[in-house]
């Protein structure tokens, strides 16, 4: 089977055209960014490419950055190693100890040998959320391409959701008038998704088709896009009616079409395609007509194993379920059934990366005992985490820059933390998960990530990669939280998207648990 694994991602690389013999000795890739900043906007300290080489957003240890070379105040200039396939990249910047990306926030780049590419930077003319960039040399046509097509989505959507919110009553939207809108919508998606599919497909031939077809899967594109919009304004707001929610879960099945029906081995090397079709295509599809616009585990699960027969793209599309998944839909969450389908998906896992993700996943099942470590203090001192023994805790690593890591703390210290804070018997553990003090410092100052109420503790020397704890559970990504019981067994692995409601249950069923004992 792992001979079968290895053929078949040769065979991608040969599709790319990496097992071609070639005329000319090609060289690594080359950058050099040119910051042409105006006004008051400083110049960036560092610039660095953070690449995704399995396409695989969860694999930190193997998400490489490589640093640019600061040739002066506005010019970095970096090069690559040689490349065995495409490479998925982002171009970010430092100012301040603030970093940011360099383009779009949507924009993820494909390297390829023999580029030789340059990055003229300009600040926005409008706030789109990321610089103006304009590529030039050799192989920027692609780089071109990718922002063109991610201008080409941020196109005013259709006025059919404006403000997200549903202009008439819901009386009118009767048979009729509810298809004509649908019909409607989808002329329009599929007017500006035969438009994009164009500008994708229709370049020039300095672009493999291969390439554009990872183009075609790693951006956005209306087909997938725009449903969730439309959803929010036709469907959501409508007070329970079972007969209204049939009708529109019946149209929702006959316009919104997955358009990559036959998906090829290229996908493996798209972080973003997996995202659109979880978090995008399925969750859209399960959340209209199911109770109270929740949607079964069981059945997103299911949804997302029936896929692909192709046993790559099934085991990929397991993997991202449980490693990129957002839960925020999921009704009535159970800790049981999520690890009976973490034992399901064993049977599909082929590679070392499932397997691992597996094994990973099965350390977090409740019941298990946690695997103590020790951890510094704010005095300098170790702390192992049995000291901890006879309370209920949840240990929360977090590292500085992580932007789901401040969501997560944003929304637990609203919601959970008042109701839990004088409670003597729960406490939330803290972990820094980086390598240095002064990044510890400046998370804790910041108040974007932990509290001083919290009991906070820090990794450092060597930082997660490097500790006994994370190495155990191999975990290198935050944020990462674990909630233990006060015997110190684990209660539940906080997964991605679990609603603050969830979470909260999860607690005080375990607080009221003990008092019952």
């Amino acid at each position: 089977m792992k001979l079968t694994i290895k053929y078949t991602l040769l065979l991608v690389f040969f599709q790319l055209g990496i097992g071609h013999a070639q005329k000319k000795r090609s060289s690594s890739p080359n950058y050099t960014i040119i910051f042409h900043y105006a006004g008051k906007k400083k110049l960036p300290d560092t610039v660095w490419m953070h690449s995704i080489p399995n396409g695989k957003f969860w694999e930190n240890e193997k998400n490489t950055k490589y640093w640019a070379v600061k040739k002066n105040d506005s010019v970095f200039t970096l090069q690559l190693p040689k490349l065995k396939a495409p490479l998925s990249v982002t171009f970010r910047a430092t100012t301040d100890h603030n970093s940011s990306e360099i383009h779009s926030p949507y924009a993820l780049y494909y390297a390829e040998n023999n580029d030789d590419v340059h990055l003229n930077v300009y600040k926005p003319k409008i706030n789109t959320g990321g610089d103006s960039v304009v590529f030039s040399g050799t192989g920027a046509t692609k780089y071109s391409l990718v922002d063109r097509v991610i201008d080409y989505y941020r196109i005013t959507p259709p006025p059919l959701y404006a403000n997200n919110r549903v202009v008439e009553h819901k009386d009118q939207l009767d048979s009729t008038s509810l298809e004509k809108k649908f019909s409607e919508f989808a002329e329009i998606i599929n007017q500006r998704s035969k438009a994009r599919s164009n500008l994708i497909f229709g370049q020039s031939k300095q672009i493999s088709n291969n390439i554009k077809k990872l183009i075609d899967y790693n951006t956005p594109d209306p087909s997938i896009e725009y449903w969730g919009p439309f959803v929010q304004s036709y469907y959501d707001p409508i007070p329970y009616n079972s007969n209204y929610k049939k009708l529109f879960s019946t149209l929702l099945d006959k316009y919104m079409i997955w358009q990559w029906k036959n998906t090829d081995a290229l996908c493996l090397l798209s972080p973003m395609f997996f995202t659109k079709l979880e978090n995008g295509f399925i969750n859209t599809k399960l959340k209209v007509g199911s109770p109270n616009n929740k949607i079964s585990l069981v059945n997103y699960y299911n949804e997302v194993k029936k896929f692909s027969n192709n046993p790559q793209i099934r085991e990929r599309a397991l993997s991202e379920f449980f490693m990129n998944s957002s839960f925020n839909d999921i009704g009535n969450y159970s800790v049981a059934i999520y690890d009976s389908l973490v034992i399901d998906a064993s049977k599909y896992m082929i590679s070392t990366s499932g397997k691992d993700i597996i094994f990973q996943k099965l350390n977090f099942t409740k019941g298990k005992k946690m695997f103590d470590g020790d951890f510094i203090d704010l005095n300098g001192k170790l702390l192992n985490t049995s000291s901890l023994k006879g309370k209920v805790f949840m240990l929360e690593a977090w590292g500085e820059g992580c932007g789901g890591c401040a969501v997560f703390h944003k929304a637990f210290d609203k919601e959970i933390w008042p109701k839990l804070k004088n409670n003597k018997d729960f406490i939330v553990l803290s972990v820094f998960s980086g390598s240095t003090k002064e990044g510890w410092k400046r998370g804790i100052e910041s108040g974007l990530y932990t509290d001083d109420a919290y009991l906070n503790v820090a990794v450092l020397n060597g930082g997660m990669m490097k500790h006994p704890f994370f190495m155990h559970y191999r975990v290198n990504y935050n944020p990462f939280t674990l909630l233990i019981d006060k015997d110190g067994n684990i209660l539940a692995n906080i997964v991605p998207g679990m609603s603050m409601d969830t979470i909260l249950k999860l607690i005080n069923s375990e607080l009221i648990f003990d008092l019952t004992k």
